[in-house]
């Protein structure tokens, strides 16, 4: 079994490994992506609305999907699911056919970038929630707020498979043939695999408020400061480095952390909880086996597979990463 993964973040800050300044972190990473999936999956569903109204009034419920469904009704369930999703998408794509560079196809390109740029921001704060959730019974200030955390990943899991059943649905999820071999890169289905990578390395750990050496300056670890935030030519922000919302030339407080820069990689472990929540793996080898029992033939390389599992209920998280 192959697999293609995120090691580890650099340019960013990381979060501490342990302590209240690691669940604060987690909190905070976990809100800001959970809302960025918010925001993008509202823009493509209002997108969709304006262009193509009948394709969401046709779809599958996307409400309830992340509640696994006893046994006997599930296979039924997932059936009826993909033949739906399947007609609405042969659908879109005789649209799109028809429409090509027109307004309505421009459109459909539009609301699908949003859409998977949303199912990407779901999967992170999923995995940042499910990091704080970890221990979040020592740090909480109450039971009321440690619940509310748990309701925060519950609300990530189900943002996910909604998004990812809407995208997977209408644009498809696709299997990708890389150098002899056909790898899953579903973000809805990896999103279930509770490892990530430990990467044992060796690198210098910078401050992400002076970027200085973290060991050398005057910056303590989880305390706030003021700082100018500075934009580059790339757009990126100085001390997110991201493309976040913080505005150039403006100041904010910021939480001191370490990143990694310089860093040599020694080794990977497949681990429960990683130092960067985010550290997960971004593609899975599909056995040959089992796309000739689903298909009944070996696909030649060419050939565009189609990913189901997007688009059905929830069956849990895995235990492995060659769970099927």
């Amino acid at each position: 079994m192959r697999i293609q993964a995120l090691i580890i973040r650099t340019g960013v800050a990381l979060p501490p490994p342990s302590g209240p300044a690691r669940a604060h972190h987690c909190l905070t990473e976990g809100e800001a992506s959970l809302r960025r999936a918010r925001v993008s999956r509202s823009r493509g569903l209002r997108i969709l609305a304006a262009a193509a109204p009948e394709l969401l009034a046709g779809a599958p419920t996307l409400i309830g999907l992340e509640r696994p469904l006893p046994a006997w009704l599930l296979a039924g369930a997932d059936r009826r699911r993909i033949i739906q999703w399947l007609e609405i998408s042969a659908a879109l794509h005789a649209a799109r056919a028809q429409w090509a560079a027109q307004p309505l196809d421009r459109a459909l390109t539009e609301a699908e970038a949003e859409l998977r740029s949303a199912l990407k921001s779901a999967s992170g704060a999923l995995h940042w929630f499910s990091d704080l959730v970890i221990d979040i019974d020592e740090y909480a200030t109450s039971e009321h707020a440690a619940r509310q955390v748990r309701e925060l990943r519950d609300d990530a899991h189900s943002l996910l498979h909604e998004i990812g059943a809407l995208t997977g649905g209408l644009f498809g999820c696709w299997l990708e043939h890389e150098d002899g071999i056909w790898f899953e890169k579903c973000e809805t289905s990896l999103a279930h695999v509770p490892l990530g990578n430990s990467a044992g390395f060796t690198a210098v750990a910078r401050c992400s408020i002076c970027h200085e050496d973290a060991s050398e300056c005057e910056h303590l670890n989880g305390e706030s400061y003021w700082i100018e935030v500075l934009r580059g030519n790339d757009g990126k922000c100085s001390v997110c480095g991201d493309g976040c919302d913080h505005e150039h030339g403006r100041t904010y407080r910021f939480e001191a952390s370490a990143y990694v820069s310089e860093g040599t990689l020694r080794e990977v472990s497949f681990v429960s909880r990683p130092r960067d929540p985010l550290a997960r793996i971004t593609a899975r080898e599909i056995p040959v086996e089992e796309l000739v029992q689903a298909l009944g033939r070996t696909p030649s390389p060419d050939e565009k597979v189609r990913h189901h599992a997007c688009m059905t209920y929830c069956e849990g998280m895995r235990s492995r990463p060659t769970d099927p």
